[in-house]
């Protein structure tokens, strides 16, 4: 996608966007709610506890991350870098989670896709405020990791270079700022 909008690559594909990107993922730590939902019976344990603990493991690890963009943005663009293979690791297991929890949501939820049969169910995810997680936050942090592998797999973008008609307007502003 960031291929054919190579203004929007550009800006993606900055530092600030890359650590802000990863910044996305701290709310993902609102999977403990899972874990508060289990203990109060309303969902089932064969869900929490694995979308859970995925969900905090990369919610507790976006700050990581996000210095890992910063500071070491250089390095997570180097193909075989360690950096760059624990961003990526990052990013994969970010995404694995999304498609794990998805997949034993599914599985749980009342209906014609309903294979593991388990009490209580995952139909708490039919209703607000619990609905938001499938139809929001799932996709918003998942086209965060994809956004972050595309920016980092694509060569950084190319400066524009400056014209001659630039060059001269920004000495002039030099000269009437001096």
């Amino acid at each position: 996608a960031l291929r054919r909008a190579p203004r929007l690559r550009a800006a993606l594909a900055t530092r600030p966007a890359l650590w802000r990107l990863a910044s996305i993922q701290i709310a993902r730590s609102l999977g403990a709610v899972f874990l508060v939902l289990h203990a109060r019976g309303e969902l089932p344990g064969l869900f929490a506890y694995p979308a859970a603990w995925g969900d905090i493991a990369v919610g507790v690890t976006a700050p990581i991350a996000m210095w890992v963009a910063f500071s070491r943005e250089a390095e997570i663009r180097r193909a075989g870098s360690r950096w760059r293979r624990a961003f990526v690791g990052w990013n994969v297991l970010g995404v694995a989670d999304h498609v794990m929890a998805v997949t034993l949501g599914i599985l749980c939820f009342p209906g014609v896709l309903h294979v593991i049969h388990v009490e209580p169910t995952t139909v708490v995810f039919a209703g607000l405020p619990m609905v938001l997680f499938p139809i929001f936050m799932v996709p918003f942090a998942c086209m965060g990791h994809r956004i972050m592998l595309d920016a980092i797999r694509l060569p950084e973008p190319a400066r524009r270079p400056q014209t001659a008609e630039h060059r001269a307007r920004r000495a002039a502003l030099e000269r009437t700022a001096s």
